[in-house]
């Protein structure tokens, strides 16, 4: 009998004989760079920029402004944590930057609470629909779902950017 690997299946048999080393963790004070990069600050570390994974969100020099106002969301959402924050890399980008699936770790905030599923829940970020991505999002949070039926949820209720999109 033949056995069909679907590409999930497989990346989750690979990650789990081989998981990510501790190293692939970072903690620290999250600072918003805009609406879908961290700078996660550590004492006698050197800074580290973290690229949300999963998630796009306007850029800063969007012609609407909506890059700015992404920015201040993702800026409340770290501050509501108490802006700290532990990320999973997902991957380098170089430079010292990372892609990640960071959530929330302070005491008064939401712990565990996914930094970039909020920024979709707030209609500020888009679900990145690349089958790779998806695939790693769902083998590393379970999440991929989630995501989609948050930005569903966002577009139906009209929040954050899709206020001004007519006929969602």
């Amino acid at each position: 009998m033949r056995y069909l690997l679907t590409l999930p299946t497989l990346l989750f048999v690979l990650l789990a004989v081989h998981p990510a080393p501790a190293s692939d963790i970072v903690t620290g004070r999250a600072t918003a760079l805009d609406g879908m990069t961290i700078v996660l600050s550590t004492p006698g570390q050197v800074d580290t920029q973290v690229r949300l994974w999963g998630v796009e969100a306007p850029a800063l020099g969007d012609s609407n402004g909506d890059g700015w106002f992404a920015r201040a969301v993702l800026d409340d959402i770290l501050a509501r944590g108490g802006h700290m924050a532990t990320c999973n890399i997902v991957d380098r980008l170089g430079s010292g930057r990372v892609r990640a699936v960071c959530t929330l770790n302070a005491p008064g905030g939401t712990p565990g609470r996914d930094v970039g599923l909020a920024m979709i829940e707030a209609g500020w970020a888009l679900f990145i629909r690349d089958f790779r991505q998806e695939a790693e999002i769902r083998l590393r949070t379970g999440s991929a779902q989630q995501y989609e039926q948050a930005e569903q949820a966002a577009r139906r209720a009209r929040r954050g950017r899709w206020a001004r999109m007519p006929g969602n």
